[in-house]
């Protein structure tokens, strides 16, 4: 039997077996399988893993016990502690840092790509309409500086995903610290920029923003901005762990 036939026998058999599982059981482990998918494993070695999982939940059922009790922590972390008893692997010392950081990156990203996108469909129909058509409109000022506002916010979601999808996908991947360390510079340098530039642009009396004019808006917006910077040193300290892993 070859190496994939042997691999593609133990997916048939691990999803069989796990299907006879009660649904709130397939759900755990369904959870854990995509959890264990983030790690730098080849196929059998994720199948494997995934089989031994299988089977004490099937264990668990046999016994009428509870799958997570039995686990004695939450999956995720017992799926830590399986890969790192298998001796597979080691777990990089940044790997929870840049998964938080790539969490954070990914829904305001998304936040910012859908405002943005939004805005420019609106810009758009009132264009072809000969009138201005806003939909999520949050400063004031002039129509050029707006316009060219609404492709920055889109631009810095689109760059935000990506950065969020990267740290997730390679947070255990200490190979790739490097290039998260140059992406998390990335996104400070934005960040900084980004803050300067509305500076400028509102003492030039180029935009109002919603939070110069409402106080109380004002202080939500600056909290934002300190969480922000958190979650970019969160991502630079997470892949700088994982590099001095890789060294």
């Amino acid at each position: 039997m070859t190496a994939t036939n042997s691999l593609e026998t133990l997916k048939s058999q691990n999803y069989s077996r796990q299907s006879e599982l009660t649904a709130k059981n397939q759900k755990i482990l369904e959870k854990m399988f995509q959890y264990i998918h983030t790690f730098s494993l080849d196929e059998y070695q994720i199948e494997c893993i995934h089989q031994d999982l299988i089977g004490m939940a099937q264990e668990a059922e046999l016994r009428q016990e509870s799958f997570s009790e039995m686990l004695g922590q939450s999956p995720l972390s017992f799926c830590d502690d399986l890969i790192l008893a298998s001796g597979q692997i080691s777990i990089p010392a940044g790997r929870r840092m840049l998964q938080s950081a790539g969490w954070y990156y990914c829904i305001v990203g998304g936040i910012f790509a859908l405002v943005g996108g939004i805005n420019l469909t609106g810009l758009i129909l009132g264009a072809l309409t000969g009138s201005r058509f806003w939909i999520l409109k949050f400063i004031n000022g002039n129509d050029n500086f707006l316009t060219g506002c609404q492709f920055a916010t889109l631009a810095l979601g689109i760059l935000y995903l990506a950065a969020g999808v990267y740290a997730r996908r390679y947070s255990t991947n200490s190979a790739k610290a490097g290039s998260l360390i140059s992406l998390g510079f990335l996104l400070l340098l934005l960040q900084i920029l980004t803050l300067l530039s509305s500076h400028i642009l509102q003492t030039l009396g180029l935009i109002t923003t919603v939070s110069s004019v409402i106080p109380s808006v004002r202080i939500i917006f600056q909290i934002l901005e300190i969480i922000n910077f958190v979650f970019v040193f969160l991502y630079l300290i997470g892949a700088w762990k994982n590099k001095e892993k890789h060294s």
